[in-house]
């Protein structure tokens, strides 16, 4: 007998779901109070999914706390990224902290971080460059044999000093 007792409180005591509830008219913040008073958002969300959708539905949230989780680069991530990847590139260390690379982006810090510098694959004289090794080739065939060369033609406003079509003889 004592001990379907004991197992009864302990089932009073443990808090009942928003789903499983037995008042169904119950208030969504009372019901969040009684059972899970001080639990954070994310916890509750992880405990009772149900309670939450209907907390955040109704626009009463802001009852429950939020906790947010410490970030492993403090409250300045410029400042991790100086004394940790100092002068590393934005492509490398996307590789490296893709973390550190977001946390950067979302404050909008990104600009702190320097780019490669590519070497042009077609020096400084793109239009010299198809002279040199495509001049017997159209705006098309070109587009074909090398894409970056006829991007970058046409981005330097080059592209009409190319033939559309080959001058027959």
């Amino acid at each position: 007998m004592e001990i379907m007792q004991e197992l009864e409180s302990l089932a009073e005591k443990k808090p009942c779901k928003w789903a499983d509830r037995k008042d169904k008219n119950a208030d969504p913040v009372e019901f969040y109070r009684k059972n899970y008073s001080g639990v954070p958002r994310r916890e509750l969300y992880e405990r009772d999914s149900a309670l939450y959708q209907k907390l955040e539905r109704d626009g009463l949230l802001d009852i429950v706390p939020n906790i947010k989780r410490k970030s492993k680069y403090g409250d300045d991530p410029a400042a991790y990224y100086e004394k940790h990847y100092q002068s590393m590139t934005a492509g490398d260390l996307i590789k490296v902290d893709p973390q550190l690379y977001n946390a950067l982006f979302n404050r909008d810090l990104h600009g702190i971080l320097p780019h490669a510098i590519r070497e042009r694959v077609h020096g400084d004289d793109p239009l010299g460059y198809y002279n040199e090794f495509y001049s017997d080739l159209t705006r098309g065939q070109l587009k074909c044999a090398d894409p970056t060369l006829y991007n970058r033609l046409g981005k330097e406003g080059l592209l009409d000093r190319i033939p559309t079509r080959k001058e027959k003889i």
